[in-house]
């Protein structure tokens, strides 16, 4: 291998010194169609396991509310409107929320008359694809070995944490558990096989980024800052928070490297930053919006060791072994985003944890380079058998993704379990297209706590609570929802009525199999002397009560 002078600076990037051959093309070819096989696989399994008088919702790895929230804004943009609504609360406000990704896919969605969920999995595929390629290209900045750069990429969409081997119970407080057991931005894997398709999208567009902006710090050309500012913008407008982690490792590198072109990162600033503002106002002065829940647990660093695992390891190893850093390019570089992640996590915004997504790219690349370096030890003629070499990186990268793999099989099991929420009763949706024909969208629709998160997405219509996050008193008005199906001593009428008039709700469903699952066995409800009128259909009762 042909070895680079050690780290210096400023950084001299040529854009034609690191080329990807066609046959590095190849595989990146190859290993995105092999990771889009392994995205799919489960979502088809759900659908081939749905049981009798069920329907799948096409949505793996839990995490029901968020999917459904993002159903629907795709909804709302069907419907024809460009500014979103909280439709999870009954507090009355005006539209201001817009999300061009989701606008995009509701109006593709409406244009070529098809459902949401080849809409959604269209933009899951093209996300993945766009993250792995994104990858592999940041790679070839820091590095000529080929093999470092497939190892890198390896690891970067393979590894786990060592979460697998803790004995976590279902009492220990997620701020306690390893991240990668629960977390979607523990692993790049896990995210990917999760239907949280905004999370590879962002980490191409962050990628995308980091790479004009180092071409832009390389030749001092303005255009590939602006490249570099649109991309962040799009990234503002897909995934925001990832924003507050890109700037510091942009500012630290402009610092690093040519401290006199803070030029370029004023631009891109100036180029999100209407974006940025237009957020932030709707986040803070908008009635509603402005108490949504965002304040989350924050895990403890154990929790995060343990949930990053192996990475951990093989990146701290790599940075304290100096022939690393004379056979690549800038390894400091890799470092100092590494620094910004962790003190990030530190940062009291309320949603820190979030800010941990990314830092798997640059200790995977220093993992990457450890892994080439130990192997290219063994290959040398004085050295152990080039097959043993193989082995030792394929048992390394095999046993780092332990912990994916018993993920991934877990979605399986799952499917076969036919949990409530991952398949929805037959009953229920039968409810959700009578509403949706006779509803009208200033309507406010509740039902059981089991069934609240889907019907937004599925009716047009608004619902009483339905999201932790974006239900204005969750708690409160997720205790009355389910006394409202309660016996009637839980709830006295007086107290209903009261309820159902601050709510402004106009119709109460009732599907077969939620009825079960709360024990009803004909009792009178509390809330039914103040109907106006009852229809009952295939599996479902609704209620509908005088004006709404």
């Amino acid at each position: 291998m042909k070895n680079t002078p050690p780290i210096s600076y400023p950084l001299k990037i040529d854009a034609q010194s690191s080329p990807i051959t066609y046959w590095q093309w190849s595989f990146v070819t190859a290993w995105s169609l092999i990771m889009l096989g392994l995205v799919a696989a489960p979502i088809g399994h759900g659908f081939l396991a749905t049981p009798s008088g069920w329907q799948f919702t096409g949505f793996i790895r839990g995490f029901h509310q968020d999917y459904n929230s993002y159903l629907t804004w795709m909804r709302q943009a069907y419907d024809g409107h460009v500014l979103f609504r909280d439709m999870y609360t009954t507090e009355p406000h005006s539209r201001a929320f817009f999300h061009p990704l989701f606008w995009l896919m509701g109006i593709s969605a409406k244009l070529i008359g098809l459902p949401f969920l080849p809409i959604w999995y269209a933009t899951h595929a093209a996300g993945c694809v766009l993250m792995i390629v994104t990858a592999y290209r940041f790679s070839t900045l820091f590095t000529d070995s080929t093999r470092t750069r497939m190892l890198s990429l390896v690891l970067v969409t393979t590894v786990s944490g060592f979460g697998y081997l803790t004995d976590t119970t279902p009492s220990t407080s997620r701020s306690h558990q390893p991240i990668d057991l629960w977390m979607a931005e523990a692993n790049i894997f896990d995210a990917m096989t999760s239907s949280f398709f905004t999370l590879p999208i962002a980490l191409g567009l962050m990628l995308a980024a980091c790479e004009m902006y180092l071409r832009y710090l390389r030749g001092g050309c303005t255009r590939h800052a602006v490249y570099s500012g649109l991309i962040v913008l799009s990234l503002t407008a897909t995934h925001p928070y990832d924003v507050v982690t890109l700037f510091p490792v942009l500012m630290v590198w402009t610092m690093m490297m040519r401290p006199l072109r803070f030029k370029g990162i004023i631009l891109v600033l100036i180029i999100c930053l209407p974006y940025c503002m237009y957020s932030l106002a709707v986040m803070k002065l908008h009635p509603v919006f402005s108490n949504i829940a965002w304040r989350l647990p924050n895990p403890t660093l154990r929790s995060y060791l343990i949930g990053l695992g192996p990475l951990v390891i093989l990146g701290s190893a790599a940075l304290v072994i100096p022939a690393i850093q004379k056979q690549h390019r800038h390894v400091g570089l890799l470092l100092a985003w590494i620094c910004c992640g962790v003190l990030l996590l530190h940062v009291p915004i309320g949603f820190e944890r979030k800010l941990l997504w990314g830092i798997q790219i640059p200790i995977s690349l220093l993992a990457a380079m450890l892994l080439n370096h130990v192997g290219g030890i063994m290959m040398k003629p004085s050295g152990i058998q080039p097959v043993i070499a193989t082995v030792f990186g394929i048992t390394i990268i095999s046993g780092s993704a332990i912990g994916s793999a018993v993920s991934y099989l877990q979605l399986f099991d799952r499917n076969r379990e036919g949990q409530f929420g991952d398949f929805l009763p037959k009953t229920a949706i039968n409810g959700f297209r009578w509403l949706e024909q006779h509803g009208k969208p200033p309507d406010v629709v509740i039902s059981t706590p089991l069934i609240n998160g889907y019907l937004p997405a599925r009716t047009g219509l608004t619902v009483a609570e339905g999201h932790w996050a974006q239900t204005i008193n969750w708690r409160s008005k997720r205790q009355f929802s389910a006394a409202l199906f309660g016996p009637p001593k839980t709830i006295s009428t007086q107290q209903v009525e009261k309820k159902l008039r601050q709510f402004n709700i106009r119709f109460i469903l009732l599907d077969d199999v939620s009825a079960k699952r709360y024990g009803f066995n004909g009792y009178t409800f509390a809330f039914e002397p103040l109907v106006q009128d009852r229809h009952q259909g295939d599996g479902f009762i609704i209620w509908e009560l005088p004006g709404g």
